[in-house]
């Protein structure tokens, strides 16, 4: 099963790919409902990794990581997804960032994997609020 979204940010292509790729600056907005960012590691390579180290305020620490398998700066990045929260289990994400105008850009995410469609709701309420944090951090 997989989860389909898109969402526009008013901003160039390159400013909302690197808030995907730059540790600092996913620290300034990649913080799920009820958990925050404590720390971002990005190896950013096919074959490279990234973790992150979250804090939920009701289930303690957890961690996000994988690895990337395809990367074109700054038009699309494909990384395998394990959150030891919700799931043990690897799933993949797809972004395409398209640019609509010089400070406009589409993104088109796809994150397969999926086992039930309980949990595609919940990354889909997830990922909503992420995007939203998105793009309040760099309007």
């Amino acid at each position: 099963m997989k989860l389909e979204m898109q969402h526009v940010f008013p901003a160039s292509r390159s400013k909302v790919f690197q808030a995907w790729t730059d540790p600092d600056v996913l620290l300034q907005w990649f913080h799920p409902p009820g958990s925050t960012l404590q720390k971002a590691e990005i190896d950013l390579r096919v074959g490279g990794t990234y973790r992150f180290w979250l804090n939920n305020s009701q289930q303690g620490e957890f961690q996000i990581y994988g690895s990337y398998r395809e990367i074109v700066v700054p038009e699309k990045l494909v990384f395998s997804w394990t959150n030891v929260l919700v799931h043990q289990f690897e799933t993949v994400v797809t972004l395409h960032f398209v640019e609509t105008d010089a400070n406009r850009t589409e993104l088109l995410m796809t994150h397969d994997g999926f086992v039930s469609e309980l949990i595609v709701n919940d990354y889909r309420t997830g990922w909503l609020a992420l995007l939203q944090m998105l793009a309040s951090s760099i309007s």
